[in-house]
């Protein structure tokens, strides 16, 4: 059965490069929802996926993403998670 696309700007496929906190990742868009062991570095990388996204609509020509997001946790103690996003 096909699977649904997860970003709406990129199919499943499209190869990615992500650094997570000065870790580095290759993966394709399908995989990010298995890929990661922590939900916020899951759904930071996830909003800077569809960052890229919004920006590669207004120039085609940008490739890559660098981002800071901060969350908070139950105890509202912020965490901050830096994420770079480029397109292989």
């Amino acid at each position: 059965m096909r699977k649904k696309r997860l970003i709406p700007y990129f199919n499943n496929s499209q190869k990615i490069r992500v650094i997570v906190n000065g870790v580095g990742l290759y993966m394709t868009i399908g995989e990010l929802e298995t890929r990661f062991a922590t939900t916020d570095h899951r759904v930071a990388t996830w909003f800077a996926v569809e960052g890229l996204g919004r920006d590669r609509l207004k120039d085609p020509n940008v490739t890559g993403l660098g981002v800071t997001y901060k969350s908070y946790d139950y105890k509202m103690r912020p965490t901050t998670v830096q994420v770079q996003v480029d397109l292989l």
